[in-house]
């Protein structure tokens, strides 16, 4: 009856850290999908954010030019 009770631990104790192992992996593939999106979604932020960056700087040398002109 004791040996019973041994095998039954081991075997619980070898079903829990299959899954930890397991969970381990499933956060770590949420983690990279999660990283993905958050990358994807800064680099959707940051394009418009260039490209006004690039206006701006085309129009002040458009207002640099008008006043080099007009003087």
């Amino acid at each position: 009856m004791q040996n019973l009770f041994i095998i039954v631990c081991i075997l619980t104790m070898l079903t829990a850290c299959s899954s930890e192992e397991q969970n381990v992996e499933e956060k770590s593939e949420i983690r990279k999908a999660t990283d993905k999106v958050a990358h994807e979604l800064v680099e959707d932020i940051q394009r418009p954010l260039d490209k006004a960056e690039a206006i701006k700087t085309l129009e002040e040398q458009r207002n640099e030019t008008i006043k080099k002109q007009v003087e």
